[in-house]
């Protein structure tokens, strides 16, 4: 993983002789190029020069960038690791431990199993009415409780996930005017509402605010 993508000697040349700057803007330019391969290999590279910068933030937000196209990397996972250490960010977690596929599945599978029992049960005869009645209205609470999980999930998944890159006020709306609501500090990271090319709507454990565009990278 050290090594420079095919056709980025240069910019491997410029990082090994201690011009990080300068390696830093031919592996950008790379990423611009629509016709350039290997992005997860440059974003760890991006990565790695933004730790030798000290922009430890800008770190993480290529190492995770990174780990979207190259999973399982133990050498991103490390320098990841390393770019948290620095910002004293709690360990890596995944966002919040979303639901994999498969759990989801599963839950979902669960949920039907119960709607099908609460039938089940309400149509034996040897059942008593109350009894029916009150497992009934257990098992399709289950259900819809599960079922209502698992799409509370989904909508989650669909926002978009960034990382603070410099400390940034979260403002009430759209304007540096506006009353500041709290402050974030680098390396944080956030879910992204809705964005425009100035600002950006996100949600924190305490609510939802507008930050400057530029003070944040997507993830994805």
């Amino acid at each position: 993983m050290r090594q420079a993508p095919q056709g980025n000697g240069s910019a491997e040349r410029a990082f090994l002789e201690g011009r990080i700057e300068e390696a830093t803007l031919l592996w950008k330019s790379a990423l611009a190029d629509p016709h350039t391969e290997h992005h997860g290999a440059i974003e760890f590279n991006l990565g790695l020069a933004a730790l030798k910068l000290g922009r430890e933030a800008e770190a993480l937000w290529h190492f995770r960038r990174a780990e979207l196209r190259l999973p399982g990397q133990q050498a991103i996972t490390e320098q990841r690791a390393q770019a948290e250490e620095a910002l004293a960010l709690p360990a890596h977690d995944a966002e919040a431990n979303p639901l994999n596929a498969s759990t989801a599945w599963l839950l979902l599978i669960l949920a039907a199993l119960l709607e099908a029992t609460s039938a089940v049960l309400f149509c034996s005869r040897r059942t008593r009415t109350t009894l029916r009645w009150c497992m009934l209205l257990l098992t399709a609470l289950l259900g819809i409780g599960m079922g209502a999980y698992v799409l509370a999930d989904g909508c989650q998944r669909a926002e978009r996930v960034a990382v603070v890159l410099e400390a940034t006020g979260v403002h009430s709306e759209p304007g540096l005017s506006a009353p500041v609501l709290q402050n974030l500090r680098p390396g944080t990271s956030v879910r992204v509402i809705a964005a425009t090319n100035r600002w950006a709507r996100i949600v924190t454990p305490l609510g939802t605010g507008f930050v400057s565009r530029s003070r944040i990278g997507l993830v994805d």
